[in-house]
């Protein structure tokens, strides 16, 4: 029996006194020593032995060399070097410090400053709103005028060899380009037996130097090369007068151009090659308006015609036919805008002669929304653009009121009562302040309003007809300025205002 290997005895750890029941082999007293408790076992960090009971304290408490997160700024360091670390590297844990001891006060200078740093802004604000108003007000001092000797029927901004100073004007025997900034007539052009009636800027990707001209006695379409001053095509389809022409950008070819004419038609260009690709028909009588529009439904090609019938097509230029004819609403119709063109809808406002404005869907033709807007014939709509990015538009009538609307409800938001009928409204494209709207008279007055407040800020009385044309035009330093041609032969180019 004593030397039976499988005959249990009981054996005595030399470390903890623990009895252990074991064989001959001695395998379980082995295993007991290596997870004893009173064993002694080094530190992986310090090398440190450590009783096997008492390790994890000493790595969680006393190990110097045992490696740490930062709980502020979360890098690794050695507990030796954590109060050094946090009193001189740790700048989270001393902005942390700094917030527990002193937060609230610092809290409170900061909400405190906030609110005079604000504070301070606005009043910036009104000292810079304040001088651009006087600068406004003081346009009437500082103008320049261009007399001219014939009656100017229409005035715009051109891009000419990358210089956006320049202007034309048209008239009936002439054409200018002016130099805004030095007041130099650049180019004239001049056309006998013949009258101009419209004229444009053809932009392409290689040149910008092509004016497309619409004659009133030949019934041509002339372009000319603005740097050499000659004619270098000359369109000939039309049986009258060509009175309107729109560029047309579409995939097939970037150098088409469309033309509408007083014989009622429609005819679509192609420069390059120098014919009619095909007519469209459908007005009744002159065709002196035309609106393109590249619709994002479909990748269709949308032209929009307004004739002297008092009607508004919608034309697919793609299948060259009417797509619809804007009715149901019998009232003669006086003046119309596009409106906003996006993804889903593209509308456009027409007014009429009774003082109803209708919205339309020129997707489908149908229209979205009638109502009174004022109680005699709408003369001008534009909309508001702010950058608030609301749907507005703004509408001027015979009953001397401009108004503003709420393009998507038909909402009535704010009424300028007037004292003169307006024929023409601008929205003025200022930084500092987009709220303000220009307004031209019949009498040829102008007029600056803060539409927020109501408030005129400027009268502009140098012309004594009515305007024929006015834009606004910003110049090599930021500045814009206006520029109005009248009916009494004058264009005026309005002082520069800086555009803070």
């Amino acid at each position: 029996m004593l030397n039976c290997k499988y005959t249990n005895r009981i054996a005595k750890c030399l470390i903890c006194q623990i009895s252990v029941e074991t064989t001959n082999e001695q395998k379980e007293i082995t295993d007991h020593v290596f997870i004893c408790e009173e064993t002694e076992v080094p530190c992986d960090s310090c090398e440190e032995k450590v009783k096997r009971k008492f390790i994890l304290d000493h790595k969680n408490k006393d190990c110097e060399y045992q490696k740490m997160t930062c709980d502020f700024c979360k890098n690794i360091v050695l507990r030796i070097d954590l109060p050094s670390h946090l009193r001189q590297l740790c700048r989270p844990s001393f902005m942390g410090v700094i917030d527990r001891e002193y937060g609230r006060e610092i809290r409170d200078l900061k909400e405190s400053f906030s609110k005079g740093i604000e504070q301070l802004n606005k009043s910036i604000q009104k000292l810079k709103l304040r001088y651009f108003w006087e600068e406004i007000k003081n346009l009437s001092v500082n103008d320049n005028l261009l007399q001219s000797k014939e009656l100017v029927e229409e005035i715009f901004q051109i891009k000419w060899n990358k210089d956006d100073t320049s202007i034309l004007n048209l008239s009936q025997k002439t054409i200018k380009i002016w130099n805004v900034e030095t007041m130099e007539c650049l180019k004239t052009f001049e056309r006998e037996n013949d009258s101009f009636q419209c004229v444009i800027q053809i932009k392409s990707d290689s040149d910008d130097n092509i004016i497309a001209v619409g004659t009133g006695i030949k019934y041509q379409i002339i372009l000319y090369n603005i740097e050499t001053g000659l004619i270098f095509k000359t369109l000939s389809k039309h049986f009258d007068a060509v009175v309107y022409l729109c560029q047309i950008k579409w995939n097939r070819d970037k150098s088409t151009l469309a033309s509408g004419s007083k014989d009622s038609t429609i005819k679509i260009w192609n420069i390059n090659l120098m014919h009619c690709m095909f007519t469209l028909t459908g007005h009744s009588s002159s065709v002196h308006s035309l609106i393109h529009i590249k619709s994002n439904l479909e990748g269709e090609t949308i032209l929009i015609s307004r004739g002297d019938d008092k009607e508004i097509k919608v034309w697919d230029i793609e299948k060259r036919k009417c797509r619809y004819t804007l009715k149901g609403y019998k009232a003669p119709l006086s003046c119309h805008l596009l409106l906003k063109s996006d993804k889903n809808l593209v509308s456009l406002a027409s007014g009429y002669n009774d003082g109803f404005i209708a919205i339309w869907n020129l997707l489908n033709g149908r229209c979205l929304k009638i109502f009174q807007a004022h109680y005699s014939v709408v003369h001008a709509i534009i909309q508001m653009k702010t950058n608030k990015n609301e749907f507005t538009i703004v509408s001027a009538s015979e009953d001397k009121t401009i108004k503003l609307w709420n393009g998507e409800t038909a909402e009535l938001i704010k009424v300028l009562n007037v004292q003169s009928t307006v024929n023409r409204l601008i929205q003025l494209k200022f930084k500092l302040d987009d709220r303000l709207i220009l307004s031209a008279n019949y009498d040829g007055n102008i007029n600056i309003w803060n539409f927020e407040t109501r408030e005129k800020i400027a009268a502009l009385n140098q012309h004594n007809k009515s305007l024929n044309s006015i834009i606004q035009m910003k110049l090599k330093n930021d500045a814009l300025c206006l520029i109005s041609a009248g009916s009494d032969k004058k264009v005026i180019i309005w002082g520069k205002i800086k555009n803070l």
